[in-house]
């Protein structure tokens, strides 16, 4: 499927088979063009991973998919294919960890809404930046739905001090 909700589900769960998870940023792009990003920020701001993933996008767009660098073919050598020599206890660890993902995988799924009656736009009409709207909106309904304050990562930014970047913030009490 090509559709966003698809999309977004294959970016958070995907299959296990074709990721590394260990990586700060990884991409994939689809066959039918549609393209995917999935980014830890624990090596940088997440804001970083969303100007990279901007960036490439727009690099793509621009160019309408085709190089436009050198067509110069140069002399490399032939990949050489290396075989993992795997013992049965590895193999058994390898099938179970599919296993294991498969069941977490299925335990999640993403949705994507878009809501039209106003935007960015008026986040800063009205000086709330977007995130902390969308922060509010989403505690919200979680108290609404279960009576109590949802534990909450969330970025605080501090760039306006002294070599600041950024803090996270917890919530912590209902205050």
């Amino acid at each position: 499927g090509g559709d966003l909700r698809d999309l977004a589900n294959k970016a958070l769960l995907g299959c296990g088979d074709n990721r590394w998870w260990d990586k700060g940023l990884s991409c994939g792009i689809y066959e039918n063009g549609l393209s995917i990003s999935n980014a830890d920020h624990t090596p940088a701001e997440g804001i970083m991973m969303v100007y990279i993933t901007n960036y490439t996008r727009a690099k793509l767009l621009d160019c309408q998919g085709k190089w436009q660098g050198s067509s110069q073919i140069r002399s490399l050598p032939e990949p050489e294919l290396v075989e993992f020599v795997l013992d049965d206890s590895l193999k058994n660890a390898i099938q179970e960890a599919k296993k294991h993902y498969a069941v977490l995988s299925n335990c999640g799924t993403a949705e994507v809404l878009e809501y039209t009656k106003f935007g960015k736009n008026y986040c800063k009409q009205i000086k709330i930046h977007p995130d902390v709207y969308c922060q509010l909106a989403m505690q919200l309904a979680y108290y609404t739905l279960y009576g109590r304050m949802a534990p909450t990562y969330e970025t605080a930014p501090i760039k306006q001090f002294y070599r600041g970047r950024t803090e996270t913030m917890r919530t912590c009490t209902s205050e």
